[in-house]
């Protein structure tokens, strides 16, 4: 990770609140062109759902499936480019946190993934990826 051109951490608002789903609900509102009214009832199940509702005990655990979505994105994005990535979990996200402030702000790390070109005498470039056979993997019903 140290040689690596750019080192994404990818990271969780911990805890939402209705503050934060006011501020969504106004972006949404702002981007679509319409009323904060229109959008009202979505605005009024997500705080009754998400933050106060039996889901508010899961949202951080939501959270962190979520941003699993996002760093198969950006590997995904990154491949097309030509660009190399290297996905991270085995980090210490407390450390992280800690280093970037991130306690203070509401936020917290889930994973990480350093991105660039590989070097030009990276020697387990050329070697062949090693997978189970897809037959072993993919049931077809």
């Amino acid at each position: 990770m140290t040689d690596c051109s750019h080192y994404v951490v990818f990271t969780i608002k911990k805890n939402l609140t209705a503050e934060h789903v006011d501020r969504f609900v106004d972006r949404t509102a702002e981007v679509r062109e319409q009323a904060v009214e229109s959008i009202a009832g979505y605005r009024n199940m997500m705080v009754s759902d998400v933050v106060h509702g039996p889901r508010s005990f899961n949202v951080n655990e939501w959270a962190t499936r979520q941003t699993y979505i996002a760093l198969g994105n950006f590997m995904t994005s990154a491949a097309m480019l030509g660009v190399d990535t290297c996905p991270m979990e085995g980090i210490e996200p407390n450390k992280y946190d800690k280093v970037l402030g991130l306690h203070d702000k509401g936020f917290a790390t889930v994973v990480a993934c350093a991105a660039g070109y590989r070097s030009a005498d990276d020697k387990y470039a050329d070697l062949k990826k090693v997978r189970f056979p897809k037959a072993e993997m993919i049931e077809t019903l």
